[in-house]
């Protein structure tokens, strides 16, 4: 996300975009909302609020990108 770019458009890693089989991040399975930036993605985040859930099992990425951010 550049900062001319809506708070509601997330640049997030690329792992993140649905596959497939794999279950889309809470409130965010139309496509449309997804697009590819290299290794990265742009989301367009809905409005609902706090509630988004990511069943990390079928995303095992998400424990290193978590592991990353809050260790540093």
């Amino acid at each position: 996300m550049c900062a001319s770019s809506p708070r509601s458009v997330w640049n997030r890693p690329g792992w993140l975009k649905p596959k497939p089989g794999r279950r889309a991040l809470g409130y965010h399975t139309e496509p449309s909302r997804w697009s590819r930036e290299g290794d990265r993605v742009d989301l367009q985040a809905v409005g609902r609020g706090q509630e988004f859930v990511l069943d990390v099992r079928e995303y095992p990425e998400a424990f290193d990108w978590v592991r990353q951010l809050v260790v540093g």
